[in-house]
């Protein structure tokens, strides 16, 4: 009986590993016909060049457009009035002036 239990844990580890390198296997090609798909895409893609199917046409850069540059400046006046060192009075006036260059 011990025999046979031995002889089990033998066939099972080596089912195990089998599993592991079937599984390797099977990435690897997976992996392996990811690459050849992708290089049979690029020799179709030259082969249409070469043959003149495809014509890359260069088109020009758009035209720059002319920047509508404004400015505009705050003027803040702020006039107080003092009396022995205190603010009796106070007034702001604000102005914009505001400038478009091209």
């Amino acid at each position: 009986m011990d025999r046979l239990q031995v002889t089990l844990t033998q066939l099972e580890d080596e089912l195990s590993q089998l599993r592991l390198d079937m599984q390797r296997n099977k990435t690897d090609y997976e992996q392996l016909l990811r690459v050849k798909q992708n290089l049979e895409m690029e020799i179709a893609t030259y082969r249409r060049l070469l043959e003149g199917e495809e014509v890359v046409k260069e088109t020009p850069p758009p035209p720059k457009k002319e920047l509508d540059v404004r400015t505009r400046k705050i003027v803040k006046v702020v006039t107080q009035t003092m009396v022995n060192g205190k603010v009796v009075d106070e007034s702001s006036e604000v102005e914009q002036i505001e400038e478009h260059k091209k």
